[in-house]
């Protein structure tokens, strides 16, 4: 007999609860609540949406890891090539990332997909000479060409920072649309802030399988750029490099490598 009244009783209690609660809501202003009720749709949404993929990237992964078992017969698979994402910033970015990508292994890290903003037309016409230089792009097994995309800037010099959200939703969007088409084992970026809208896509769509390395500017020398510093708090970034031993004392969870090229 004591179970249905203790039963009862938390019943009671919750619908106290919420009798209070809505009577709280209801005291405040109406402009309140219509905000209130935007953002907790968005954060639902959002919330879901983080979930969706991130079960779909789990099943990936239990796949990924099968098929790594060898078989009965002893032959293992041949190894697959890492399709990487690379951000080109304008000007110095673009010269320090194709500098460090002098380093890779192509024949594993391909296909290779840059990504510019639409108003950088100089880092496309580097990333296309750069790939060009030891044999031609044209040539390759369609599958392996190296392409270029754009998406918008998220804040052009000089713009306001209220506009910028704008323009920054804008190219969030843009950047959703490229990493779901392009679906890449990897993300390379190194400093500029059209790197963050990829970076936040990547981390949406492919919350387990997908991998990001941020490395910091060698002109960062005493903190971390903005873009570096979101990524370190909201640890978006499986890696972040640095190139100077002060950024590790004051980061520690950075990797510091010395100068990268």
């Amino acid at each position: 007999q004591e179970l249905p009244l203790s039963l009862d009783a938390l019943l009671l209690l919750l619908q106290v609860q919420w009798r209070l609660f809505h009577e709280w809501v209801g005291s405040l202003p109406k402009l309140v609540r219509v905000v209130a009720l935007m953002l907790s749709l968005v954060l639902v949404q959002v919330v879901a949406v983080q979930i969706f993929f991130g079960c779909l990237n789990l099943c990936a992964n239990v796949r990924k890891t099968l098929n790594r078992v060898p078989l009965i017969t002893g032959r293992t698979k041949k190894k697959k090539e890492v399709k990487t994402l690379v951000v080109l910033g304008s000007g110095g970015h673009t010269a320090e990332m194709l500098r460090i990508m002098k380093f890779m292994n192509f024949r594993k890290y391909r296909p290779r997909v840059y990504v510019v903003s639409s108003t950088d037309k100089m880092s496309e016409q580097r990333a296309m000479a750069f790939e060009n230089q030891d044999f031609d792009n044209s040539k390759m097994p369609a599958h392996l060409q190296t392409k270029v995309l754009k998406i918008p800037r998220s804040r052009e010099v000089g713009q306001s920072y209220f506009t910028s959200v704008f323009t920054t939703l804008f190219s969030l969007f843009a950047s959703i649309a490229c990493v779901a088409m392009e679906k890449p084992s990897l993300l390379l970026c190194n400093g500029p802030g059209t790197c963050l809208p990829v970076c936040l896509s990547m981390r949406i769509l492919q919350p387990l399988s997908g991998k990001i390395v941020f490395i910091e500017s060698i002109c960062r020398t005493r903190s971390l750029s903005l873009t570096g510093k979101i990524l370190y708090h909201l640890r978006l970034a499986d890696e972040i490099f640095v190139q100077w031993c002060d950024l590790k004392e004051q980061y520690p969870r950075v990797t510091f490598t010395g100068r990268v090229f």
